[in-house]
């Protein structure tokens, strides 16, 4: 298993970053820029990047070369962009929003996606009360997984679970078929593998996006210079994204085709059900999902669940820049 870089580690690295921004930054209002790199934050392609990508796809077609990196972490996301590496990333709200907080200078512009995750749990396990000294696994220490769970157990102060970090959704749910682990926050596809492989044995106890219509999963970020200095070139990709975000609505079955494609070991039939699953929580916001009652709802949800201090939380003007979308387009 991969170790994890302690966070605080991670952003002393980013804080050590040299002043290499402005060699890497476009020039102001974006003029002459034909490049655009993205990191995400996970190692492979998954379903709630899937329409990312053909963002990027489309915008070669306007004449942007575009190219995609893949990362084991949303810390080293966020290390790619500031070094210059990339234009823009994603990663989690926590992750973005604690290293802002420490001065690394980035700002999130948009919101990737809504929670796309489900807490699963023992058929004998009613509701998150009964979690109390089962094992749960966890990503990492701050992460979303860590967020939801909280969230899950906040009206449930007795229950003291097992917390264990395992980083992986996939490898939680082998975990949980193994009998090593008891529950855990998993995405969609992972729910689905485990429905097939332990049939009857798990239900989900807690949806994360019906229970929390509001909150900001993952976040579309850049460097703040690039922010500041090259809005047009942000607006360009960002309407881009909006407008392959609000296609998605329009074709459950273009949407299925493109997950099948491009996920690794994604079946059409499992696409399809992703797709309508991904559809009903509407996780891609057309319209950006930066609203300051998402933002809000979002920096709440994180004080609240006791991963991050209300310190170690910056203020919504401070993280993100809700004016580079483009008004008006829509699912």
């Amino acid at each position: 298993m991969r170790r994890s870089t302690p966070i605080a580690t991670r952003l002393l690295a980013l804080l050590a970053v040299p002043a290499v921004l402005a060699g890497c930054s476009p020039s102001p209002g974006g003029e002459g820029k034909t490049t655009l790199n993205f990191s995400y934050s996970n190692a492979v392609q998954q379903t709630e990047k899937v329409p990312l990508h053909f963002a990027l796809e489309n915008l070669k077609s306007q004449g942007i070369a575009t190219t995609e990196a893949f990362h084991q972490s949303g810390d080293d996301a966020v290390q790619a962009v500031v070094r210059g590496e990339s234009d823009f990333g994603t990663a989690n709200a926590s992750t973005v929003f604690a290293a802002v907080r420490k001065g690394v200078p980035i700002k999130a512009v948009m919101t990737a996606y809504r929670p796309a995750y489900l807490l699963v749990a023992p058929a004998s396990v009613a509701d998150p009360g009964g979690l109390g000294g089962k094992r749960v696994g966890l990503q990492s220490k701050i992460s979303s997984t860590t967020l939801y769970t909280n969230l899950a157990l906040k009206d449930f102060p007795a229950a003291k679970p097992q917390l264990l970090i395992i980083p992986g959704s996939a490898n939680r749910v082998q975990a949980m078929i193994a009998g090593q682990l008891d529950a855990s926050v998993v995405q969609f596809s992972d729910w689905l593998t485990l429905r097939k492989k332990a049939p009857g044995q798990f239900h989900v106890i807690y949806d994360v996006a019906e229970r929390n219509p509001d909150i900001i999963d993952s976040v579309i970020f850049t460097t703040s210079q690039t922010a500041d200095s090259a809005p047009e070139y942000v607006k360009k990709f960002l309407a881009a994204v909006q407008t392959e975000y609000a296609s998605t609505y329009r074709d459950a079955g273009k949407l299925a085709a493109s997950i099948a494609s491009t996920v690794p070991k994604t079946d059409p039939a499992a696409a399809k059900e992703l797709a309508e699953e991904s559809l009903k929580a509407k996780i891609w916001p057309a319209d950006g999902g930066f609203s300051p009652v998402a933002v809000k709802a979002t920096l709440d949800a994180l004080r609240t669940s006791g991963i991050l201090d209300a310190g170690s939380l910056p203020d919504a003007d401070q993280c993100c820049r809700a004016d580079l979308l483009t008004a008006g387009i829509g699912g």
